[in-house]
């Protein structure tokens, strides 16, 4: 298969469902469908295949290559409960350690000037701590629940390291910006691959892992970042989509 539009498959209502090689997405009906979906569509009975070898094809390379979802977050609890109780293990063994030394000997300070040093130390330290760095970033204070890490490593899985890098903007009340940064230069060369980036990156599974009900935009940049090349919003509930995707495409690219 090299370029173009495929057709794979026909829904259960009669409608096309159709693979872009250009941009790496899935539609029904000219509305586009997150792999997942397709997957759910497929073991639902809903999908009738062209060919037997499609469906091969889309299983071999879709089915096994779903991005990672993020753990529940009953996992996450479970994890924390785990840590909590190793480190509260470890602070009992470190106070018997200690009260042991204790019993056994009591040393006297050496000097006074010793015991200066010991306190200007301590002072030394305290202020390195309290004093904030000039290296800090919003993403270090950041309140989003969203792992951008998992976001980027989520678009590089379609389209490897043209990504260059992935900004995420959570503005609360289930709005989510994605901010995707390419290697690529605006001109036509890029307009079948941004278009691809746009619509995936609104799509995001790790978003929706986070916020069920969610509208996402994203908006795909060049190398010089001087302008957008595409952009793309959809609203999603439970992973549906609600309605067909909003999609626009900057005119140096067409």
């Amino acid at each position: 298969m090299t370029g173009g539009i495929l057709r794979l498959a026909t829904y259960d209502d009669g409608r096309p469902i159709q693979y872009d090689e250009g941009t790496h997405t899935f539609d029904v009906g000219g509305t586009v469908v997150t792999t997942g979906q397709l997957i759910e569509y497929d073991r639902a009975g809903q999908v009738s295949w062209e060919r037997a070898d499609l469906r091969t094809w889309f299983e071999s390379n879709f089915v096994c290559d779903e991005p990672a979802r993020q753990p529940s977050n009953r996992s996450k609890k479970a994890a924390v409960v785990f840590i909590a109780i190793v480190a509260i293990f470890c602070l009992f063994a470190c106070v018997g350690v200690i009260g042991l030394n204790a019993n056994e000997t009591v040393q006297e300070p050496a000097s006074v000037a010793a015991g200066d040093d010991v306190a200007a130390s301590a002072d030394s330290k305290s202020d390195s701590v309290d004093t904030p760095t000039k290296d800090q970033t919003p993403a270090s204070v950041s309140d989003s629940k969203i792992d951008e890490a998992a976001v980027l490593e989520e678009m590089r899985l379609y389209f490897g390291v043209d990504v260059s890098g992935i900004a995420v903007d959570d503005k609360g009340a289930g709005r989510v910006r994605i901010d995707v940064y390419t290697t690529y230069y605006p001109d036509r060369d890029a307009a079948g691959p941004a278009s691809g980036m746009a619509k995936i990156a609104a799509q995001s599974s790790i978003v929706q892992d986070v916020y069920p009900v969610v509208e996402i935009e994203a908006y795909v940049w060049p190398r010089g970042r001087e302008f957008y090349m595409t952009r793309a919003a959809a609203a999603w509930t439970n992973g549906h989509i609600d309605a067909p995707m909003n999609f626009y495409m900057n005119d140096v690219l067409k």
